[in-house]
């Protein structure tokens, strides 16, 4: 990848830290942060704790929703966009106003908590946040990190929950952000010549960019940050990083989140042997051929009883880019496989089905 490509990847973290900026300077003065769990190792990819503290944020908490933290200056909580969860949270808002004297006047300019929610505020929390009574003390703050790049030119939306929302619960709620992070991803990266989609919900995130970007100077497009669009806005018109993308749903293609290497390396061990990072491939002894049925193998026979002999292929990152990256040791009497990271000091243990 080359030096302009990587550049623009690391864009993507300066584009959600200046939305998370925008965020906490339109709160003045000092204020906790009180994180749901799920969301701090996400965030780590888009700013630190220092960073955190040089925009006004004093003391970092996780959400709990049985031991609240103490009540001493204003609290942000940033959470995901799950009504039980944001439930949970105004009810420990309640129990901090009740600790309230009753007889002191709400002041709606200065609101003492904030929810941020990501990816976006729902229609259902504000019909909560009246029920609760808590309709203008409680404000509430949309965020969405687009793309955080895990690794070399791997980019995540880590959406929590989005397959039981969407595939499960047929809830198409998401598709709007993922949508919106997509249309940010061609402002940055440029858009691609072709665009292929594969899927119902596929289809519908490609038509929502399509009128995203075809109104992009309408309110539609008023939530990225002004300064960010300008800059992206000129990478536009130029010749994209990427010529091809393809949008498919998952349901459409379950086995490709599980191509890591050690699973590759795991389902290589399961089909054919492998001693010592060498591949035995004998397409007549396999665990496949063995398996089969009688009368499968009658069929075989009759339409060619030529033999082939077994090859043997020494498995190297250098060729086999899906192998890239680990090197494997495995036991023959062990269900344990070592996986050495680029670091050669570092040594995780994965656990796969042994011979």
């Amino acid at each position: 990848m080359n030096s302009s490509c990587s550049g623009k990847l690391h864009g993507f973290r300066q584009i959600a830290q200046e939305k998370l900026q925008h965020v906490f300077y339109s709160i003045p003065s000092e204020k906790d942060l009180i994180i749901e769990p799920a969301l701090i190792k996400p965030l780590e990819h888009v700013c630190g704790a220092s960073w955190l503290r040089k925009k006004g944020i004093d003391k970092i908490y996780k959400f709990d929703p049985k031991n609240p933290p103490p009540k001493r200056k204003q609290l942000v909580y940033f959470i995901n966009s799950n009504l039980l969860t944001f439930k949970s949270v105004l009810d420990q808002i309640s129990g901090y106003q009740s600790q309230t004297s009753s007889l002191m006047e709400v002041d709606i300019r200065n609101k003492q908590y904030h929810v941020l929610v990501m990816p976006s505020v729902l229609a259902s929390f504000e019909h909560l946040l009246e029920e609760e009574g808590l309709h203008g003390i409680v404000e509430l703050y949309n965020f969405q990190w687009d793309f955080l790049q895990l690794d070399d030119s791997i980019l995540s939306l880590e959406l929590p929950d989005v397959f039981a929302d969407v595939f499960v619960r047929k809830d198409t709620t998401p598709l709007s952000s993922m949508a919106q992070s997509i249309r940010i991803f061609n402002l940055v990266m440029g858009n691609p010549h072709i665009v292929f989609s594969l899927g119902e919900n596929a289809e519908k995130i490609v038509q929502m960019v399509l009128r995203m970007e075809s109104n992009k100077h309408s309110s539609m497009a008023s939530s990225v940050v002004g300064k960010e669009n300008n800059k992206t806005e000129e990478n536009a018109g130029k010749d994209p990083e990427y010529a091809a993308m393809l949008v498919l749903d998952r349901d459409r293609d379950y086995p490709a989140c599980l191509l890591t290497p050690v699973v590759y390396c795991g389902l290589l061990l399961e089909i054919q042997t492998l001693n010592s990072g060498s591949l035995l491939v004998d397409s007549d002894s396999n665990k496949i051929k063995i398996g089969k049925l009688a009368f499968l193998q009658q069929q075989d026979l009759t339409q060619g009883s030529s033999k082939q002999e077994a090859t043997s292929l020494q498995m190297s990152g250098t060729q086999d880019m899906i192998y890239f990256g680990t090197d494997i040791a495995t036991s023959p009497r062990s269900s344990v496989c070592l996986v050495r990271r680029p670091k050669p000091s570092v040594w995780r243990g994965r656990h796969i089905r042994g011979k």
